[in-house]
């Protein structure tokens, strides 16, 4: 017989936000890149001023 186990993923979620948040906001500077292999989404990150890149360009 296989058990069968659930993990509130919800619960994980807002344990992480609230650990990462304070963290972010006690930054000075903040630096992360928006990845996707999806050009439209790459134009909308950058339209929003995120810095978006293409992983699949950088083999």
């Amino acid at each position: 017989m296989v058990s069968v186990y659930f993990l509130d993923s919800s619960a994980l979620v807002k344990r992480y936000v609230l650990q990462v948040l304070p963290a972010f906001a006690s930054a000075k500077t903040v630096s992360f890149a928006f990845l996707s292999g999806d050009d439209r989404l790459i134009a909308a990150a950058q339209a929003e001023g995120l810095n978006a890149e293409n992983p699949n360009l950088h083999r």
